[in-house]
């Protein structure tokens, strides 16, 4: 399978940089494609490309069509859904507080994940998302 993940940045080694290094590596160990996008690149980018996954700052840089994107904050998500017509997505909130976390609206988001209760009563309590439509999935860590 053919994913593309986008996040606000792969600059710093920060949460979500880090969340989305750590699927990237775990997806291609599982023999996916993987490209990461962000218009923001820096450090982590740069981890990314010496572990062999191709690094973009537009989606539209996709040398692929992807068959999902795995969408991490709100800007980022809905241009990659933007640039794919047709490819379904799933969108990932990390945070409650923070804007960038808003989740998303779109018909071809298939699924919203949530990294913890919290961040699920966000996508559930506070906008609105049908809790049929959310998993939570707890974050995780690359022993």
């Amino acid at each position: 399978m053919k994913v593309l993940i986008t996040n606000n940045s792969l600059d710093l080694r920060t949460g979500t940089d880090l969340y989305v290094r750590d699927l990237a590596v775990a997806l291609i160990r599982r023999g996916h494609a993987v490209v990461a996008c962000s218009s923001r690149l820096g450090e982590v980018a740069d981890e990314l490309r010496k572990l062999a996954v191709p690094v973009i700052d537009e989606p539209a840089a996709c040398p692929v069509t992807p068959d999902i994107i795995h969408g991490h904050h709100h800007v980022d998500t809905m241009g990659a859904l933007c640039a794919f017509p047709g490819v379904p997505a799933v969108s990932v909130c990390h945070g409650w507080v923070p804007w960038e976390e808003m989740p998303p609206r779109h018909p071809r988001i298939a699924r919203y994940v949530a990294v913890d209760e919290t961040c699920r009563d966000r996508l559930v309590l506070e906008c609105g998302i049908d809790a049929r439509q959310v998993d939570v999935l707890l974050n995780f860590v690359d022993l």
